[in-house]
């Protein structure tokens, strides 16, 4: 299976768990009984948040929104090396137009060392496979 399906479908399983948790932090806030105490403080260097009088499907359903919003703002970046792929082949190919050239010149030192330098411009043969970088920012 590709990569691109596989991280499609990721995406998907993720967006679905957060929905889920929406709905049942909603589902828990509908049901539970809300005791006068209930809260919860949070504080950072940037923010400090303060909840009073909310029961557990609040936080539940915050988590969900929180990893809906991570899903969507989180990008995926699939690289694929294949074009590197034709600009050697083109470069092969222009090494054997210049080759065909070169012998047809008469024979000379300068022509000898001309086709030394094609022969090491060319490449060995050892062709390496297919590579692709999945970045996730």
């Amino acid at each position: 299976m590709e990569i691109e399906v596989l991280r499609m479908t990721e995406r998907i399983i993720i967006s679905l768990g957060g929905i889920l948790s929406i709905f049942l932090g909603y589902k828990l806030f509908y049901i539970a009984t809300v005791a006068n105490d209930s809260g919860a403080n949070f504080k950072s260097a940037l923010l400090s948040a303060s909840f009073t009088k909310v029961g557990p499907g609040v936080f539940f359903a915050l988590f969900g929104a929180y990893i809906m919003a991570t899903s969507i703002t989180t990008q995926i970046e699939i690289k694929s090396e294949q074009g590197n792929q034709s600009a050697s082949q083109n470069q092969a190919a222009a090494l054997s137009q210049i080759a065909n050239t070169v012998a047809r010149l008469p024979d000379s030192a300068e022509k000898t060392q001309l086709i030394g330098l094609i022969r090491q411009a060319q490449p060995t043969g050892n062709i390496a496979p297919k590579r692709r970088a999945v970045l996730i920012d």
